[in-house]
């Protein structure tokens, strides 16, 4: 199991291969691999980022940010 923690000013659904899977600010666990990150709704940049997952834990998780 990994972790993955993504970042934003307010809390936002995550989307990681366009399906929904968490909040923004709230660790959210997936398997090892490489997904593409997004958020719903409109007003953040980038529109989304590609990323792998492995070697996580809950005290370090995969980090990413979006404004």
């Amino acid at each position: 199991m990994e972790f993955l923690l993504v970042s934003f000013p307010s809390e936002r659904e995550v989307l990681i291969d366009e399906v929904p899977a968490g909040l923004t600010n709230h660790l959210i666990t997936l398997a090892p691999g490489s997904y593409t990150i997004s958020l719903a709704g409109r007003g953040f940049r980038p529109r989304e980022q590609d990323v792998i997952v492995e070697g996580t834990s809950p005290l370090d998780p995969k980090e990413i940010a979006f404004a």
